[in-house]
């Protein structure tokens, strides 16, 4: 397979597990206001209510940089690359999707060919500027 459609999957591949992650704190964030809400105690209502925020919190904390990464790879930038590169050593602590995604993402952005798709790509955007 042809290194763009690599890096094309795998920007992919990082705005959907990212994706899932934010998902994931909203339905938190979701579920422990509810179970608060039926618990009947307003001490467990307030503390459920902190916990849920503060997941939803972390998550997306640790959503957002996956999704910046992906749209920056699917934009063929730079800076996407090196985001994403940093990501995806984070995602090897997320057993066991994240840590596949971690590998694959340092076996193609690693490659001598990403690197001279990523050059390349630089070197019409200069060009494009010295017009």
């Amino acid at each position: 397979m042809p290194i763009e459609k690599h890096i094309r999957v795998l920007a992919i591949l990082h705005i959907v597990h990212s994706s899932l992650i934010a998902l994931l704190g909203l339905f938190l964030f979701w579920f422990f206001i509810f179970i608060g809400a039926i618990a009947d105690d307003e001490d467990a209502m307030v503390v459920l209510a902190i916990l849920g925020v503060l997941l939803l919190f972390v998550l997306m904390i640790l959503a957002v940089p996956g999704i910046i990464a992906g749209i920056g790879l699917l934009l063929r930038k730079k800076w996407g690359k090196i985001l994403t590169l940093i990501v995806g050593f984070l995602k090897f602590l997320d057993f066991p999707l994240g840590t596949a995604l971690g590998v694959y993402t340092i076996v193609i952005l690693f490659r001598d060919d990403a690197e001279a798709f990523f050059r390349e790509q630089e070197n019409r955007e200069a060009a494009t500027r010295s017009r």
